[in-house]
């Protein structure tokens, strides 16, 4: 009781810096080689976090919704969006470790579920279930999709189902995330969105690393004053 008498009447204020104040270490490329420590720092998750209130504000609630989280947290698309969606807000998250369909349905008509983050092989293991129409999936507002490509049929198909289309997000382990689909107007399944205005884009020859002009297809460069080396790697972050 002594301890509770003696808080401060408001949090401190903390000055984070760019590129120190470790906030966690997160590992990537493990199907393509050894996987690789991505450090990200405090400052690093809030700058995104940030972004996503200028995307999110005026549809995403303050303690109003529930998030279904089914994507594991040791990834950047899932910690961030429960980061953005959910821990910051006050929204109450449900996490399921394993992606059961059924478990995941009942889940969302149990505790009327508005957000749902997830994988475009999660969507379609909704929409090929044989007792999807014993579920109510009413209660969803906004779904998100990342982590791969979203098809066309999967897109059309979950409108055609529950009458809510399907949003982007987007990012990498080492840049954190970059963009969402703008909640403004109806989502497209062939655009991410806007960067975040704490990163900047380059889409490039990956030749000659000139930019290419507007609707050519190039790579697609990011930087931010949050990125670090890879843990320990100096050769695979030069």
């Amino acid at each position: 009781m002594d301890l509770i008498r003696r808080h401060p009447p408001r949090p401190p204020r903390v000055e984070l810096e760019p590129r120190t104040h470790l906030a966690y270490i997160l590992y990537t490329g493990g199907t393509t080689g050894l996987p690789k420590g991505v450090p990200g720092t405090h400052s690093g998750m809030v700058s995104y976090i940030r972004d996503y209130y200028q995307v999110i504000e005026g549809y995403v609630s303050e303690g109003n919704d529930r998030f279904l989280l089914v994507n594991p947290l040791f990834h950047i698309m899932a910690k961030g969006m429960f980061m953005g969606l959910a821990l910051t807000l006050g929204n109450p998250t449900v996490l399921m470790p394993i992606p059961h369909t059924d478990a995941m349905l009942d889940a969302i008509q149990r505790y009327k579920v508005t957000l749902l983050l997830g994988v475009p092989a999660l969507y379609r293991m909704i929409l090929e279930n044989d007792r999807l129409d014993l579920y109510d999936l009413s209660s969803l507002k906004y779904c998100w999709s990342g982590g791969d490509v979203l098809p066309l049929e999967i897109f059309n198909r979950f409108r055609a189902l529950t009458g809510r289309t399907i949003y982007q997000v987007y990012g990498s382990t080492e840049v954190g995330h970059l963009c969402l689909s703008p909640m403004d107007r109806e989502p497209s399944p062939t655009s991410l969105g806007f960067p975040f205005l704490s990163r900047e884009v380059k889409v490039v020859d990956p030749d000659t690393l000139t930019p290419v002009p507007t609707g050519e297809v190039g790579e697609l460069l990011v930087t931010s004053e949050f990125i670090m080396d890879y843990w320990n790697k100096p050769e695979e972050t030069a």
